[in-house]
């Protein structure tokens, strides 16, 4: 342990990521999997996701969802003209994804742990500092709360969002330490690609300059360089997606609403969720049946 560095951690919580949804392999197309990427012609080559591109996420009838991840879907062409259609490469996909996803984690939670996070692991960490980036690497890998996101085909869009933010977050730090002009447009152009990259693929990456505030707040070596101009060109093209997100897909939001939701207001939704807030939050600090 004495070797432990960030990348050595990295690479541990990522392999430890990689294993624990091997078994997913065996799996086949289920659930969502069978109209977004079995039944969608989109989903079958990167030719016809890419003309598909300003298109809604789910073919056909089920448009009315509004959603709008069309890297997603070129992801999901690129694995059909690798493999054609074989399920055990996709899932395999999804479980590199997560052990990359895994990886940054540790990256950007080394910045935030100090070398000792917790009493329990005090001494050890006091002579390990990237042991606390590893702990919480290793919760992530094997949380039970990603088991949907990397077990079926679909949750692709949480894997990708994930690491469009945490690639944000690491080229946004590399920002603000940068000493020249250049280095700073160079990282600059990486954090919007990875931040549009994240958008591309799941909605949620509309998030994005709330996560790099976070980390900018958190991080215990923040470097000198302003952010502001980083935070307007991340609103900028975080407008710009809304947008085209609104014109493509987003019409549909109000008439895709769960029927649980029809003809209730914005208050009586928030007060209808509010228990699977909750248990979302358990799920996170205790995922075991009670």
């Amino acid at each position: 342990m004495s070797g432990l560095t960030r990348s050595r951690a990295a690479w541990i919580a990522a392999a430890a990521a990689l294993l624990v949804f091997l078994p997913a392999l065996g799996n086949g197309f289920a659930g969502d999997d069978l109209v977004a990427v079995r039944d969608n012609p989109a989903a079958h080559s990167v030719g016809a996701a890419l003309s598909a591109w300003f298109e809604p996420y789910w073919p056909g009838e089920w448009r009315w969802a509004g959603l709008y991840r069309p890297l997603t879907i070129v992801s999901y062409g690129l694995d059909w003209t690798v493999a054609g259609g074989a399920t055990w490469w996709m899932h395999l996909v999804n479980a590199i994804l997560h052990g990359a996803a895994t990886a940054l984690v540790v990256w950007v939670v080394a910045a935030w742990v100090p070398p000792a996070t917790a009493l329990v692991v005090w001494v050890v960490a006091a002579w390990v500092p990237p042991f606390g980036a590893l702990a919480a690497g290793l919760l992530f890998a094997v949380h039970p709360v990603h088991v949907e996101a990397v077990a079926n085909i679909v949750g692709r869009a949480e894997l990708l969002v994930a690491i469009g933010l945490l690639g944000a977050v690491l080229a946004a730090r590399r920002y603000r330490r940068a000493e020249s002009w250049s280095a700073r447009a160079a990282w600059l152009a990486v954090v919007l690609l990875a931040v549009l990259g994240g958008q591309f693929a799941k909605e949620h990456g509309v998030i994005a300059v709330g996560v790099l505030a976070l980390d900018h707040a958190l991080d215990r070596d923040r470097g000198a360089g302003r952010m502001t101009g980083l935070y307007v060109a991340v609103l900028a093209i975080t407008m710009g997606w809304l947008y085209l997100w609104r014109q493509i897909a987003g019409g549909f939001v109000d008439v895709g609403a769960h029927a649980a939701f029809f003809e209730l207001t914005w208050v009586q939704r928030l007060a209808t969720m509010s228990p699977l807030y909750l248990e979302v939050l358990r799920l996170l600090v205790w995922p075991f049946r009670l």
